[in-house]
Order: C-alpha cells, then sequence, then structure tokens
C-alpha cells in the first residue's frame, strides 16, 4: 500500500466568484498537468509526513489482487476540518471490487478527520485542498 499526497494552492484550486470559493477539479486537474502554470504553496516535508502516515493508518482497503491506483480529493477549513466531502477524482474501473477500493480510500479520508496536526505545521494555503493518491 502506498499514498501520495497532491496539493494545490488556493489560487489555483478554487473559483474566486466573490460569492462563494468552491473546490475546482479541473483547475486542479488543469495545474497538476501543466506544473509551469502556477506556484503551489509547498508544503514543508513535516507536515506531509504527517498527514501521509494518518491517511495510511485510517485505509483499511478490501481484500484483493493486482496494483491498482485512483485519488480522492477533498477540501479542508483552516482549523483542519473536512470542508468537502471527499470524492474520487481518477476512478480505477467499474467492477465492485474497484468501487470498494476507491471508497476505502474516501472512508480513509472520513474517517481521520479532522486533520487539526496541519494547524500550525505549515500555512493554510499549503493544505487547503489536498489529493490523496492511494495504490495497493
Amino acid at each position: 500500500m502506498a499514498l501520495a499526497v497532491i496539493l494545490a494552492s488556493a489560487s489555483t484550486a478554487a473559483k474566486g466568484d466573490g460569492a462563494s470559493d468552491r473546490f475546482d477539479a479541473d483547475a486542479v486537474a488543469k495545474a497538476l498537468e501543466d506544473p509551469g502554470s502556477h506556484q503551489p504553496a509547498a508544503l514543508p516535508p513535516a507536515a506531509l509526513g504527517i498527514l501521509r502516515q494518518k491517511i495510511a493508518a485510517c485505509w483499511m482497503p478490501p481484500p484483493g489482487k493486482g496494483v491498482s491506483g485512483f485519488a480522492v480529493s477533498f477540501e479542508l477549513t483552516p482549523d483542519g476540518e473536512l470542508a468537502s466531502k471527499p470524492f474520487v477524482d481518477e476512478k480505477i474501473g467499474t467492477t465492485k471490487e474497484q468501487h470498494l477500493l476507491e471508497a476505502s480510500g474516501v472512508r480513509a479520508i472520513l474517517r481521520c478527520a479532522p486533520y487539526k496536526e496541519l494547524v500550525g505545521a505549515a500555512p493554510y494555503e499549503t493544505w487547503k485542498f489536498v489529493t490523496i493518491n492511494f495504490t495497493r
């Protein structure tokens, strides 16, 4: 099992329309495809390790064979609470086993919340929007 954390800066992952700042998965995907198009704030290695270890400890993938990867994204509030429901943004397939695996990643994010360890460990802009890549 492996986890990779992708962080997007608030300026690239939210649409600031004045009425609300909503998570924009397309903006995150575009930023990740073209790394030169933005300068995301970097999460310090210690804070990255905290996030990775915490979620890995909460992840209980269903039994199964093979290596499968998928990504779960979510937004956090300044106090480390979930601001949005985690969602799978890179589905790995349509079989029941694949859906169960993806659901296990979403449950891990929910189970581990809140992420108060990040408060004070790094500036909020560095961990406001998070994408976790799960690999089994």
